[in-house]
């Protein structure tokens, strides 16, 4: 085996470890955050990715990256399962741009733009 195959097949191994690891990540909910705000069904079963916002004790968002996705799996429940995204999901499911927009003492603002929405328009 060549001597730079060797580093590729070594990284490519490490990807592959990694971004299965990813996926085994429980989603743990604040006392103030919202499970679901919105979510995205698949066609093929009943597993969705939701999207879940953190959210401070005044019902703001909590930062720039208040919304985040996760899958809720339903399929050979209960209970019903859920886990971060693997590493690649995060290209047709994550967020190309997301920031505060302001935040008050009683609520807030946030904005974002799904990675998938941005890959389309012209």
């Amino acid at each position: 085996m060549s001597s730079v195959l060797k580093p590729l097949l070594l990284v490519a191994a490490v990807v592959v470890t990694t971004a299965g690891d990813a996926r085994a990540d429980t989603i743990q909910f604040g006392s103030h955050d919202i499970e679901t705000v919105f979510f995205i069904s698949k066609s093929d079963d009943r597993n969705r990715v939701d999207y879940g916002m953190r959210l401070t004790e005044h019902c703001a968002p909590m930062n720039d990256d208040a919304v985040f996705p996760y899958w809720r799996e339903f399929e050979n429940s209960p209970p019903v399962r859920t886990h971060s995204l693997g590493m690649l999901e995060y290209v047709p499911y994550g967020f190309s741009e997301q920031r505060l927009v302001h935040r008050t003492l009683t609520g807030g603002d946030s904005s974002f733009v799904s990675s998938s929405s941005r890959a389309r328009s012209p």
